[in-house]
């Protein structure tokens, strides 16, 4: 058995191969393509190699989608190995699908023979086949969140387009370039549609690579433009609170209607920050003072608070220093921040003392705000504030409350960032990064671009990202558009090379088929001439010898007196007159045979008569040749058989007569007849002579063969014996056959049904005639014969009876003569000239007086066809000629 392991490995490989190489030059993003080869490689290998090749392609078909989901690491999780195991079943499953489909539906589909068969191909394992992969791998990246609900119906489409174009494309192409029969058309195929596909992916891949270059150029333009956007927004956040830093630094006290004077300017020009704050250092002796103070300005609830255990608002504990929001611009809003103690706060406290410590703006790491109604997120700028030269003395803070939601919206409202997401992280400790704001876009992928920038003794990072669904769905459509145009011009171009060669492969297969039948038809016209062309030579061999021995022995019995001698060469040259009557009787059976004419006379055969006259017909080839014949059938039962008993014999003797033929004197001929199970009986004739050759064994029972040349030459015989037994035993319901080995001998046997003995087709019984005594001098009897030689010769034999005849030359003379005088009965030629014997008897019949005149045919013409027109212009018999007398006397006595 042919090992097809490496063409499993081809087909691994290529499906490996081709399927990177499609996610990598011709996909969008995450968009599909439209069009994916290995499912038309799946399903192409399956009907080159059979289904063995299934778990290639599931290995080829994991792998592959292993690596397009980013998932060739070290640790491969559960999840996604089932999930690419499913699409790798789905893949699989698809193509034994269509496999099963085409097969059943159309098996010589795969021949690409026409455009119907092309057609079943293509759209069945194509269009029809595939919804089971789509199908299969949409609900797997559905079930696994790789996709959203609002992507089924999408993902579903462009997962069936592409692998339908696949195996459209790519499934004809696979069969065409391996198919055996299919070598005289692959370049044809081959070689334009690879080549236009080719330079339409090339085309579809440098407009891709346009597109991603211009989109690198685009988001490198925007991420320039937002990452200089968020320097300017941090550096207007710093000038803004570096002002009031200056100011309280520059002023002994700043009152609360000086405060926010001054903020409500920098509030207006800097809404990037939410809310200005004053922190003061509080002593303990100076908190109710303080407190005093807020009352008297208006706020009368104003007081030192902190959070308790709960996270509710209450009044500070007693502390030596307090660090209280004094002063808050805008006010409403932010009313529950006054008077919170900012060192109640740990993370507060730690941004506090880390910007006294450092005497350098502090941010704090993301927190919810006092007074923050909602969970979304702030940062807290705190800029210490020192009395003296240099700062020694903490004074208190000024503090800008950045909302990081407010903060990101306006950094990003001058700017066109559509189609893209934004995150913002604090990754200014060593632990993981905190998330500061997110798109509610954002999925989790690499960023596009990202920098890093440093704020108040923290590092931010910013991350840009392309948006799910945006951006990239406009330009993706219309290229997906462009290349499935341009994939569909690829796939009628292969279906009309398919249609134009397919067609010329039929008209060559048709052509080659009709020059071969030719060409054995004349082979077999050519062994047929020769044949016929031996037969004839050796026919015009057989018939002349006897016709030489006549005329030789014509010669010496004119050249003889002694009348003992006279009739010795009388009976030779009667001899050669049978031999010459056998060889014509042969031909005149096949001629029968051939034209199926030949009609069986099924009588009852008794197997002692029927022997004893076989042993009779041959006893003296026997003992010319010194050959016993020994004689073997049941003596009991069955003693008769029901068949026609003439060719009975006809077959036996032609046998018996080979037998004769091919043993050398003093040899032994048994003849056998036994009764089978079935009620068929066996003939056999077996002799030990010289046997037939196996080569020749095979034509044995064909026309005009014998086993070879030479054997014509050595034994006589034209090649028709053998042939007629066959057609003969296979007429009268039985088969025939031999077994024979050179130099051995040969046995030639036949099985007949014995049959069955019916009453009313039992022949009727008739006297037998002795013809030596039979004298016709009583009859009147009138010839109508134009040959010379037949008037004398059918005269000598009537006058040997006693009877002499009146002689007409032709048809109208025998009309005149019956006229004339009174016929016991005519015999009449059938070819005459002037009017022949068949016109002549029907006038004949016209006349009531010739009603009952007896008329026997005479004619060398013996097919059955003779018989019947003659009988059917009124003749009441027919001879044939050369004249048998004892047949002739018989036929003459039967009607007078």
């Amino acid at each position: 058995m042919h090992n097809k392991t490496p063409l499993y490995l081809l087909v691994f490989i290529s499906y490996i191969f081709v399927g990177i190489i499609s996610n990598s030059f011709l996909v969008i993003g995450d968009y599909p393509a439209s069009i994916w080869p290995p499912a038309g490689i799946a399903l192409g290998a399956i009907f080159l190699l059979g289904l063995r090749v299934i778990p290639f392609i599931f290995v080829a078909a994991f792998i592959t989608n292993f690596v397009h989901f980013d998932s060739t690491t070290l640790y491969l999780s559960f999840d996604d190995v089932f999930k690419t195991a499913l699409i790798a079943f789905g893949v699989s499953a698809q193509a034994i699908l269509g496999y099963w489909l085409i097969k059943r539906i159309n098996a010589s589909a795969i021949a690409l023979l026409n455009l119907k068969s092309s057609l079943q191909l293509m759209l069945i394992g194509g269009p029809l086949s595939c919804i089971v992969g789509a199908a299969i791998g949409t609900l797997t990246l559905f079930s696994f969140d790789v996709i959203n609900a609002n992507l089924v119906l999408t993902t579903f489409v462009n997962w069936w387009a592409g692998d339908a174009m696949g195996v459209m494309i790519f499934t004809p192409l696979l069969l065409v370039a391996f198919l055996p029969e299919q070598g005289s058309r692959r370049l044809q195929v081959l070689l334009p549609g690879l080549l236009v596909y080719t330079v339409i992916s090339l085309l579809f891949y440098f407009q891709l690579e346009n597109i991603k270059a211009k989109t690198r150029q685009d988001i490198e333009t925007k991420s320039q433009i937002l990452q200089l956007s968020v320097q300017q927004q941090i550096q207007k956040i710093k000038s803004n609170i570096g002002l009031l830093e200056a100011y309280y630094e520059s002023s002994d006290y700043v009152n609360y209607l000086e405060f926010m004077n001054f903020t409500d300017k920098q509030l207006h020009f800097c809404q990037e920050i939410a809310a200005i704050e004053w922190i003061p250092k509080v002593n303990l002796a100076e908190r109710s003072k303080l407190e005093n103070e807020l009352h008297q300005i208006g706020f009368q609830e104003f007081s030192f608070k902190e959070h308790d255990g709960q996270g509710n608002l209450v009044n500070a504990a007693t502390r030596d220093v307090y660090f209280p929001v004094l002063f808050v611009n805008p006010v409403q809003g932010n009313e529950a921040a006054l008077g919170f103690d900012l060192a109640s706060n740990s993370a507060r406290a730690a941004a506090l003392n880390l910007a006294a410590r450092t005497k350098k703006p502090v941010l704090t790491q993301p927190l919810n705000l006092v007074q923050q109604q909602d969970s979304s997120l702030s940062v807290l700028y705190i800029v210490p504030i020192f009395t003296g030269q240099p700062k020694v003395t903490l004074k208190g803070y000024v503090l800008g409350v950045l909302h990081l939601p407010k903060l990101v919206d306006t950094i990003l409202a001058p700017l066109e960032l559509s189609g893209f997401n934004i995150r913002l992280l604090d990754v200014a400790d060593n632990l993981a990064a905190k998330v500061l704001y997110q798109d509610e876009h954002y999925r989790s992928t690499e960023p596009v671009f990202h920098f890093k920038i440093p704020f108040g003794q923290r590092v931010w990072a910013v991350n840009l990202y392309q948006a799910e669904g945006l951006g990239l769905q406009e330009s993706w459509l219309n290229q997906y558009m462009v290349q499935l145009v341009g994939l569909l011009f690829v796939w009628l171009l292969i279906t009309f090379l398919l249609l134009l060669t397919g067609t010329n492969l039929q008209i060559s297969d048709q052509v080659y088929k009709q020059t071969e039948k030719l060409r054995l038809e004349k082979q077999k016209s050519d062994k047929a001439n020769k044949i016929k062309s031996e037969f004839l030579a050796n026919m015009s061999h057989e018939i002349r010898t006897p016709i030489n021995g006549i005329k030789g022995l014509h010669y010496l019995v004119l050249q003889q007196t002694d009348m003992r001698k006279v009739k010795e060469y009388i009976h030779q040259a009667e001899n050669a007159v049978d031999v010459l009557l056998k060889v014509l009787n042969d031909i005149l059976d096949f001629s029968k045979i051939e034209a199926g004419k030949l009609q069986l006379e099924y009588s009852e055969v008794y197997f002692t008569a029927l022997f004893s006259q076989l042993e009779t017909l041959v006893r003296t080839e026997l003992n010319n040749k010194d050959i016993t014949l020994l004689i073997h059938y049941p003596k009991i039962s069955p003693l008769s058989m029901f068949t026609d008993k003439i060719r009975l014999k006809q077959v036996l003797l032609n046998l018996l007569n080979n037998a004769i033929k091919f043993t050398e004197p003093g040899g032994k001929i048994e003849l056998t007849m036994v009764q089978l199970d079935n009620k068929q009986l066996r003939f056999s004739v077996k002799d030990n002579g010289i046997g037939i050759a196996d080569l020749a064994q095979k034509q044995l029972f064909d026309a005009f063969t014998q086993a070879d040349n030479s054997t014509s030459r050595k034994y006589g015989g034209t090649g028709l014996g053998l042939s007629i037994c066959k057609h003969l035993v296979e007429l009268m319901g039985g088969k025939i056959g031999f077994v024979s080995e050179l130099n051995v001998g040969s046995e030639f046997y036949f099985t007949l049904p014995q049959g069955e003995f019916s009453t009313d087709e039992a022949p009727k019984t008739q006297h037998e005639i002795n013809i030596d005594e039979v004298s016709l001098g009583q009859f009147r009897i009138l010839v109508a014969e134009d040959n010379p030689l037949n008037q004398k010769v059918i005269s000598a034999i009537l006058i040997n009876k006693g009877c002499t005849p009146d002689i007409a030359e032709n048809g109208l003379e025998a009309l005149e003569m019956l006229a004339q005088r009174k016929y016991d009965l005519v015999l009449m030629d059938i070819q005459m000239p002037l009017l022949d014997g068949l016109a002549t008897t029907e006038q004949i019949r016209l006349n009531p007086q010739f009603k009952n005149l007896p008329v026997i045919g005479l004619s060398a013409n013996a097919m059955d066809s003779d018989v019947v027109n003659a009988l059917a212009v009124g003749m009441n018999d027919y001879v044939v000629k050369p004249l048998d007398p004892n047949k002739l006397f018989k036929a003459i006595l039967k009607y007078v």
